[in-house]
């Protein structure tokens, strides 16, 4: 079905294209029964107008692009229904964008969004490192605010709300020491990644403290996937000496390392302790449920609504905010074992 523009309108109301513009927005003198005529014949062609060439023209659109990474992550999901809950709170609208992890697919809809004038762009993502991931991030926010979620650049016009994703990994080593755990495999995400980066170094300086030694065994990257963590659990389980615990980068890892190590009879948590990341909705409801980091995704959402509203208004919010994170214990870690 071809949809009906203005002219249509017009023409069925039998006034002129510019009497339709100035009903519709309100912004001129109309008689009511101009008003009338006009309303029912929007009604008869069932017309919307199209908000972007409106918003252009006033040079105010009320629209926030989202641009994430992988929509089929429920991290992202439960990222995007905070912030069209938030959005819808403060009248705006949002154009969603998904990258499937191109950095092309991001440039691309970058310029998109920019070029249309949105207010502002949210960009939720794993960053590489260097300059070949982050400079047409640069070249966007030179029109265009900036807010990363759970990311961090320090550049001009680019904000951030984060999670403490260190120190999260740091406590969930803890975690893992303390329950007698001294053979730890943490199964690392992209190795070009901040977020892998990160909970890397918690991982390190966990073990470091507590003088646990940290071989090239020690440490798998993968790719934050349920197929990457299944993978590698294969691999790990063909070693002569077994882990006793695994700490994987994401909740989609972990699930695919606790598949691997199930079909392969071994016990969770009796025979080997798993735990994720992200506090994804699956994570409460796989079998052992999983222990992991929850990383407040609704307030990460929430809060970088906020901050792309406040700098709409023209007000400068703090370039960087930090969420903490919370460790949250299910059974697939179990009760504190005595290991070698």
């Amino acid at each position: 079905m071809v949809r009906a523009t203005i002219t249509d309108v017009a023409k069925r109301a039998g006034v002129g294209v510019a009497t339709v513009s100035r009903v519709l927005n309100d912004s001129g003198y109309a008689s009511e029964k101009t008003r009338k005529k006009v309303m029912e014949a929007v009604e008869y062609c069932d017309y919307e107008p199209n908000l972007i060439a409106k918003s252009l023209a006033q040079k105010s659109t009320s629209l926030i692009g989202v641009v994430i990474s992988d929509i089929l992550n429920p991290f992202y999901a439960k990222l995007i229904h905070a912030i069209q809950a938030t959005c819808d709170e403060h009248k705006y609208s949002i154009i969603l964008c998904n990258t499937d992890e191109s950095k092309e697919k991001e440039r691309e809809y970058l310029g998109l969004l920019s070029s249309n004038r949105v207010n502002a762009i949210i960009l939720a993502g794993g960053r590489g490192i260097g300059e070949s991931y982050n400079n047409h991030l640069l070249e966007a926010a030179r029109k265009t605010p900036i807010i990363l979620v759970n990311e961090s650049v320090n550049a001009e016009g680019i904000f951030c709300v984060c999670c403490d994703k260190e120190k999260g990994a740091f406590q969930m080593t803890e975690y893992l020491i303390g329950l007698g755990h001294r053979n730890i495999v943490h199964v690392a995400g992209y190795p070009n990644f901040k977020p892998t980066q990160e909970r890397l170094a918690g991982f390190l300086s966990a073990m470091h403290k507590h003088g646990l030694p940290v071989g090239t065994d020690n440490v798998i990257y993968s790719d934050y996937h349920i197929s990457g963590g299944y993978a590698t659990a294969c691999d790990i389980l063909s070693r002569d000496v077994l882990p006793t615990a695994i700490f994987a980068s994401n909740d989609l890892m972990a699930i695919g390392v606790m598949n691997a190590l199930q079909e392969n009879g071994i016990v969770i948590p009796d025979k080997m302790t798993v735990v994720g990341s992200d506090n994804i909705l699956f994570s409460e409801f796989t079998t052992p449920s999983l222990t992991t980091i929850d990383h407040d995704v609704a307030l990460l959402g929430e809060h970088s609504v906020r901050m792309a509203i406040a700098l709409i208004n023209g007000e400068i919010p703090h370039r960087h905010e930090m969420i903490d994170t919370k460790i949250i214990i299910r059974k697939s870690s179990g009760k504190a074992k005595v290991t070698a």
